[in-house]
């Protein structure tokens, strides 16, 4: 993951939007210090969502198929 601060990513902010997006490649900005935020591609959130969800639907199989889509508390 690329670290920057947030002084020296203002003015590339544009060059590193079509970085994230077209690498899917978390950058850091880096403010005092600290990671400040994370500049992250869509992409990468809804593939996160849906690992999410297909682990979540494993683990309900896992104990029996107990949950809200079973209809079974």
């Amino acid at each position: 993951m690329l670290t920057i601060p947030v002084d020296v990513a203002a003015p590339q902010l544009d060059e590193l939007i079509d970085r994230a997006t077209r690498d899917r490649e978390p950058i850091a900005l880096v403010d005092h210090g600290q990671v400040a935020a994370l500049l992250v591609s869509p992409r990468v959130i809804a593939d996160l969502k849906a690992a999410i969800a297909l682990a979540e639907r494993r683990r309900q199989s896992a104990e029996g198929g107990a949950g809200p889509e079973s209809g079974r508390p």
